[in-house]
């Protein structure tokens, strides 16, 4: 049977259809006003945040001072912050590496120098070619593969390299990255080294003020704070994350951020840059208490929790962790949280002894 038929009557065409045709094409007709008003909202939402000029932040951290917040969108611009410095070089730098062995080559890097309370004297960002596979998973995180770089020279081989080894060798230089101690464990292995006490690391320092935030990686951090998106918008950074001349960028705007929330706060001593530098390195070199273990089975619970609800875990965790070599890259700042953990509601040494290697 047709599922609809004509009658003529007056000259005027008549469609008369079945009912359960009709039902259908009701029922057709409802969903696709609900697409187009799901649609609408869509376009309306997309629309909204495209024009919006004061980004909302995700969560508010309760030391911070409204009045700060306002100031700090209105009238700061981060990517102009001078540094209040005559004899130190700063160095924002980042790598791309083929993954995560010790042994990995260097596949990009990118670095800014600044000077002399100058903002931007000399920044640099090349690709290097490798003889090694790049693996997926550094491939699915840079977008970097083996045809973009198999005209370039290699790392070793290139004044990147010398210049590079050159600073790490001066005195007056100071190293900044974000998560530096696996850009230092990756130098170290083309024999650059860099000193600790030359070194300042973001990603701990972000995990120190903010220890709440819901991730302290770089491009997380330009959506949990309107400052830096608002630089970041400025600047055109929209794309190419990962890659490491965004990734030196984003990292230079985070310090800047750092230094800025340090000398806005009432809840910190001093506004001398000089002596918040010196305390960043401090701190950079130093163990950390972690609130929230970042992985695994339980991700962000608080250390103190899962003492009490699993004590076992905490305890494979840590033997697994010790017994890791240099080159497996041991967190040194679980190990002390797990100690420190323990040490609270237990006086007895964890027992490394518990379960078999």
């Amino acid at each position: 049977m047709s599922n609809w038929f004509f009658t003529m009557k007056d000259d005027t065409k008549k469609v008369i259809v079945l009912s359960w045709d009709w039902q259908e094409r009701k029922t057709k007709a409802f969903l696709s006003k609900i697409d187009d008003e799901k649609r609408k909202k869509e376009e309306y939402e997309i629309e909204k945040l495209n024009n919006l000029e004061k980004p909302q932040w995700r969560w508010v951290d309760p030391y911070e001072i409204s009045n700060t917040w306002t100031n700090f969108i209105n009238d700061v611009k981060l990517e102009d912050f001078e540094y209040d410095l005559w004899d130190k070089t700063l160095v924002f730098f980042d790598t791309e590496t083929t993954w995560l062995e010790f042994d990995a080559d260097v596949i990009e890097i990118s670095f800014i120098i600044c000077r002399w309370k100058e903002w931007i004297t000399e920044s640099w960002t090349s690709l290097f070619k490798t003889d090694k596979k790049i693996a997926i998973w550094a491939k699915m995180k840079s977008w970097i593969t083996e045809d973009m770089i198999e005209n370039k020279e290699y790392f070793k081989n290139s004044w990147h390299y010398a210049l590079l080894k050159e600073l790490s060798e001066d005195e007056n230089v100071i190293f900044i990255a974000h998560n530096i101690e696996f850009d230092k464990w990756i130098l170290e292995s083309h024999w650059i080294k860099l000193e600790p006490k030359r070194c300042i690391c973001t990603f701990k320092l972000i995990k120190l003020l903010f220890p709440d935030a819901e991730s302290h990686a770089l491009v997380w951090l330009k959506y949990c704070y309107p400052m830096i998106l608002q630089a970041s918008r400025r600047m055109n950074l929209v794309q190419e994350e990962h890659r490491a001349w965004y990734d030196t960028i984003m990292l230079q705007l985070t310090f800047n951020f750092i230094i800025n929330y340090i000398q806005n706060n009432d809840k910190f001593s001093t506004k001398d840059f000089d002596k918040i530098l010196d305390r960043m390195i401090e701190l950079t070199n130093s163990l950390i208490q972690m609130k929230y273990i970042p992985f695994w089975k339980y991700k962000w619970e608080d250390f103190e929790n899962i003492y009490f609800e699993d004590q076992k875990y905490l305890e494979r965790m840590y033997i697994r962790e010790k017994e890791k070599t240099k080159e497996e890259r041991p967190s040194l700042d679980l190990i002390y949280t797990i100690e420190k953990t323990f040490a609270k509601f237990n006086h007895n040494k964890i027992q490394l002894n518990s379960f078999k290697k």
